[in-house]
């Protein structure tokens, strides 16, 4: 419940709206995109692309039972401290589905990091180049275990 909880509170952060606030702006593959268009880095070929597989990843989430909008729905809920069961994961969020769209998002994130070098910003200071394979080997083992 906890990793699923985590996963959750970051992937729904990763696809926020863009946002300026009093602590800032928001951090999201959104507002990134939407800087790297207003900074001439990223082509809006390249914005439409991206822009089109967040949407996909999101529709296939769907099919398999879980919106978007349960997982912001969960989130918003995680961090208005709601009073709902801890030990029934609301709307029958699915592991197996929130880990799906987990590694889609972080393939997606390496693309747009990929396209952002080439533009010539730098690369990000932790290394996520295998990080798709070592989040599901170790989301697998996790889940094996809990499942065994």
């Amino acid at each position: 419940m906890q990793l699923t909880r985590q996963v959750i509170l970051i992937l729904t952060r990763l696809n926020a709206l863009p946002h300026s606030g009093r602590t800032g702006e928001t951090a999201s593959i959104l507002a990134l995109l939407k800087e790297a268009s207003s900074a001439n880095i990223l082509t809006q070929a390249a914005i439409q692309t991206y822009l089109g597989e967040l949407t996909k990843m999101k529709e296939d989430i769907s099919k398999q039972g879980t919106s978007f909008e349960d997982l912001v729905t969960f989130r918003n809920s995680e961090l208005a401290h709601s009073l709902h069961n801890v030990r029934v994961i609301p709307n029958g969020l699915s592991y197996f589905v929130v880990s799906q769209f987990a590694d889609a998002t972080v393939k997606l994130v390496n693309s747009i990091e990929a396209e952002l070098v080439s533009g010539g910003c730098d690369a990000i200071v932790a290394d996520i180049n295998d990080f798709d394979d070592h989040w599901s080997k170790c989301g697998s083992e996790f889940w094996e275990a809990l499942v065994s």
